[in-house]
């Protein structure tokens, strides 16, 4: 207002765009032989407007206890039920806002099943061990995919030994599946043990798996030797004949 002028210092500054977390769409996975399933989260959608690069952090909880991953598309793994999965991104200077993501593990389908012999005996001579499974009602012949069943012994990890035979049998109301697996290679999975519990699994056209369990024990029996008798080996004296007169 021709008063003067005084040149003041000069202000530069920048502004920092908060980054936008994306954790993908919900997800429904069936969960594997062991009631587990393999997630893969994809967290590639999110950005930031300013272009700088992310970084990621995922966190869930699992029976009240805190779990995380990192990386835009971890793999994690989920036990049956409902699960949501938090994603935080991060682009050097600024947090996002989460993002959630739901996770439903489906169930398998539990089954009853029998493992013939449920006692093995480590001197026999057989080759082979059956599991026979009662599908449940409502499961049809034509549900049960027909990629072969495997048999899995608790805490011996792995594939599991595969059937090297199986049928689905129908007869009435009854509907069985019927699975031969190599005798050795379960008692060889077996190691130590005298006894354990064993999964037959396999998957319903669907994806889900189905399985039964048993226990079965491991003896070392020798076949028993017929009794001697207790004439054998032995010698009977006799008294001589006084002769007659």
């Amino acid at each position: 207002n021709d008063c003067g002028n005084t040149d003041g210092p000069v202000w530069s500054f920048t502004t920092e765009s908060v980054p936008i977390a994306n954790a993908g769409p919900d997800q429904a996975i069936y969960a594997g032989v062991d009631g587990f399933a393999q997630v893969q989260l994809v967290g590639s959608a999110s950005y930031d407007p300013d272009g700088d690069e992310l970084t990621y952090r995922w966190t869930w909880q699992i029976d009240g206890q805190d779990y995380d991953a990192n990386g835009v598309a971890p793999m994690i793994e989920l036990p049956e039920g409902e699960h949501t999965v938090k994603l935080v991104v991060y682009d050097g200077s600024l947090y996002s806002e989460p993002d959630d993501v739901a996770v439903r593990v489906l169930p398998r389908v539990e089954a009853v099943a029998f493992i013939v012999p449920r006692v093995l005996n480590l001197t026999s001579r057989g080759k082979f061990v059956m599991a026979i499974m009662y599908l449940p009602e409502g499961i049809g012949k034509d549900d049960v995919k027909d990629t072969l069943f495997a048999l899995y012994v608790d805490g011996a990890g792995g594939d599991g030994i595969p059937a090297d035979f199986q049928q689905v049998v129908a007869a009435g109301n009854k509907r069985r599946v019927f699975a031969r697996f190599d005798r050795a290679a379960l008692i060889a999975a077996l190691g130590d043990s005298t006894a354990a519990n064993l999964r037959v699994a396999g998957r319903l056209q669907s994806g889900q798996y189905i399985y039964g369990e048993d226990t079965v024990r491991l003896v070392k029996a020798h076949r028993r030797l017929p009794k001697a008798s207790s004439r054998q080996g032995s010698t009977t004296q006799r008294a001589p004949r006084r002769p007659v007169r």
